[in-house]
């Protein structure tokens, strides 16, 4: 139940409509505020009556029928919780100098009831200015609690700032590009030294360089070990083809192989020097119409951008097309230093 001290502040949402508080007009409010860049939705027009009284604000908001089955997710509804604030500043003339005032910083939030499909909600004014604040308290349709706050900043905004803010998706960035990685320095295939932990499936003993593959980590350390030079790089060249019945088991296994050899590899020092490349084929889709065949590898790179992100420089990730020149460019692909890769009819592009 709601804390004790809490209890009068409620009480103030039993009666309703709230005592000697004056109806506000905001049958017009969702039209006002999309002229002022503030489009909302249907499901966020929720506000249906509101009253003011003194410094106090009481606002009555309802999801519409289409969002009712959706209530018992959420503690309380984002869209719910958000129509009860949209008669801020809303037919007060000490506000509408500052322009529209929107949520800013939450403190004190307690919560003592879930899934409500409408609310009753009272709203005091507690700082003024740029430092505008309210205190909140919102009960059910029956004036039992669910949620008070003991403090919500608000911010002005403009409405050129609001529109702005709307317009700045245009510049935004839906969709990775693969573009062609810049030439870099010759490289001699013949003067590299490449290591393989498992089967070399995809063909890297094909080029001049020289392979070597082990069966695992353990005895490519065994071979350090025994004297065998360091390599410029390490592939992990995991088994292509996945049929169509076992996709999920094939990345379930996928990722928790690959977390454990990273996770092993990154905390050993013998390896701090040495470069890991998580070679895939198919598993990231590259140019107009291109599709991912590889669903296990596209799992596998996205736990392993991750690990980048921590590890700068450590590890590459390198898809090759192998129906075309793909293992002919990987050396070149390799001294751009770029984190990932990928090699198609021998061009190689990056994101």
């Amino acid at each position: 139940g709601a804390r004790s001290e809490a209890a009068a502040e409620f009480g103030e949402l039993a009666v309703w409509p709230p005592v000697d508080a004056v109806p506000v007009d905001v049958s017009g409010l969702y039209a006002e505020l999309a002229g002022d860049g503030m489009a909302y939705g249907p499901l966020f027009q929720g506000l249906k009556s509101a009253w003011r009284r003194g410094t106090e604000l009481f606002t009555e908001v309802a999801l519409p029928e289409e969002g009712h089955q959706d209530a018992a997710r959420f503690g309380l509804h984002p869209a719910l919780l958000d129509a009860g604030l949209h008669a801020i500043g809303h037919g007060d003339p000490a506000a509408a100098e500052t322009g529209a005032q929107l949520p800013f910083s939450w403190a004190g939030v307690s919560l003592y009831a879930v899934g409500a499909s409408a609310l009753r909600m009272r709203l005091v004014a507690t700082g003024a200015g740029d430092q505008r604040a309210l205190a909140l308290w919102v009960a059910d349709g029956s004036g039992r609690p669910v949620a008070a706050v003991e403090s919500l900043t608000l911010r002005p905004a403009s409405a050129e700032q609001v529109n702005a803010a709307g317009a700045a998706h245009v510049e935004s960035l839906f969709r990775v590009e693969w573009v062609a990685a810049g030439a870099g320095a010759p490289v001699e295939a013949a003067d590299l030294r490449w290591a393989v932990l498992g089967r070399d499936e995809f063909g890297l003993g094909t080029t001049d360089a020289q392979v070597t593959e082990y069966a695992d980590v353990d005895a490519f350390v065994v071979a350090l070990e025994a004297g065998e030079p360091v390599p410029d790089a390490v592939f992990v060249a995991p088994s292509v083809g996945v049929s169509a019945e076992g996709v999920v088991e094939a990345v379930h296994g996928a990722v928790g192989a690959a977390l454990e050899l990273v996770q092993g590899w990154l905390a050993d020092e013998r390896f701090a020097g040495m470069r890991l490349v998580w070679l895939t084929s198919g598993a990231v889709a590259v140019g107009a119409g291109a599709g991912v065949r590889d669903l296990a590898g596209g799992a596998v790179r996205g736990l392993l951008r991750s690990a980048q992100s921590e590890n700068p420089g450590q590890l590459v990730m390198l898809d090759l097309d192998l129906d075309g020149d793909g293992v002919g460019a990987v050396a070149a692909a390799l001294a751009s230093g770029e984190p990932e890769l990928a090699i198609r009819a021998g061009v190689v592009s990056v994101p």
